[in-house]
């Protein structure tokens, strides 16, 4: 069988229009791939973000305890008040984030959160030392070892929740590096 050369065109047409048509449909894929992909970064980001100003503010309370301790002003104990109450809010802002990840929010409940509140408690101690330390002369020698050792605890504290921190931004820069590689 012959084909006219109109046939022929129709036929080219056919084939050009089908090649622009399996086109479109993989960019379309491949673009809602990389927006999915670049929400995940997005959201990456936004935990971490939360992490880090959770982690400012546990630091900012453990700068108002400490004047507390140095000076024995109540009024520093305002700026210690207060960063506990936002640590608190970043911590929660970080598990409503998080609620889509059942492994991110044991993580946030068995590692950041319980470290946290061991180190909430641990200032708490330091506090109530020092406050122990101004009223009962007697309890002196008592409240100063307890204080030195709330002090150290939170040290170990501090500095196990900021590796946790930084774990946490691992998995944000791989999470980028796999949408920017998708």
């Amino acid at each position: 069988m012959r084909w006219s050369i109109g046939r022929k065109i129709a036929s080219a047409f056919g084939v050009a229009l089908a090649m622009l048509l399996v086109v479109g449909v993989v960019s379309h894929d491949s673009t809602a791939k990389l927006i999915d992909s670049a929400e995940w970064v997005r959201h990456s980001h936004q935990v971490v973000t939360g992490l880090d100003e959770f982690l400012s503010a546990m630091k900012d309370a453990e700068t108002g305890q400490r004047g507390y301790l140095i000076t024995g002003t109540p009024r520093y104990l305002e700026p210690y008040q207060g960063a506990r109450e936002l640590a608190d809010q970043k911590l929660k802002q970080v598990r409503e984030l998080t609620a889509d990840n059942p492994d991110q929010q044991q993580r946030l409940a068995t590692q950041i959160a319980a470290s946290s509140q061991q180190q909430m408690v641990g200032m708490d101690q330091v506090v109530q030392a020092m406050e122990n330390i101004k009223t009962a002369s007697t309890q002196n020698v008592a409240s100063t070892k307890q204080t030195e050792t709330a002090s150290r605890n939170i040290g170990e504290l501090g500095r196990k929740l900021e590796k946790l921190v930084a774990l946490y931004k691992v998995n944000a820069k791989e999470r980028s590096m796999a949408a920017n590689a998708s």
